[in-house]
């Protein structure tokens, strides 16, 4: 099974053309997935094959921001760490911060974050109380299928420097925003926005 894994994070790196890195902590952090999501439901039964659904399209994170300087990011609603995890994995000098309201999720998100020792800010809160989080200005915002209302959106163009948010969903939903970029793969769009 770990190298059915392995071969799948390198053929997706490979098909993705972006170099293979910290595949380890790829490796562990999806086999603990796997095992919790036997207990307590973190992702679809549907997305069964964890690197083709939902960490290959993560990475696209790095196809649309290329060229890009970015040194923090917040993940809005980072359920089980799509796109979150991903991307510190990938990029571990990124500083990330995670918020989740789940409680279930986020003991998950911490329990990856000290086990893989990745240094991420997980923080237990609704979208809807991001006013009221301590979170200060971060380079770019990201979310993964979460619904994002007028006043969060709002909310994120003032907590966002450059004035970006990257949406990993349908390709059919759109955001009354400007869209700068897109990239899909297979059911899956990446789209940056400017705020």
């Amino acid at each position: 099974m770990i190298k059915e894994l392995e071969t799948q994070l390198e053929n997706t790196f490979f098909n993705l053309e972006l170099e293979p890195r910290n595949i380890g902590l790829f490796i562990e952090y999806i086999d603990t997935l796997r095992k919790w999501n036997r207990k307590i439901n973190l992702i679809s039964k549907k997305e069964n094959d964890i690197v083709a659904s939902l960490v290959a399209p993560s990475l696209l994170f790095f196809k649309i921001t290329e060229g890009m300087l970015y040194t923090n990011i917040v993940d809005l609603g980072s359920g089980a760490g799509f796109p979150g995890f991903v991307i510190k994995i990938y990029e571990p000098d990124v500083k990330m911060i995670m918020i989740e309201k789940n409680a279930k999720k986020c003991a998950f998100l911490n329990y990856i974050d000290a086990t893989l020792k990745l240094g991420c800010e997980i923080v237990s809160e609704s979208l809807f109380d991001i006013k009221k989080s301590k979170i200060g200005a971060v380079d770019i915002a990201t979310t993964r299928g979460v619904r994002l209302t007028k006043e969060i959106i709002e909310e994120v163009k003032r907590k966002t420097k450059s004035k970006r948010l990257i949406h990993f969903t349908s390709p059919s939903i759109r955001l009354p925003l400007v869209l700068e970029r897109q990239i899909e793969l297979d059911f899956i769009s990446c789209k940056m926005y400017g705020l």
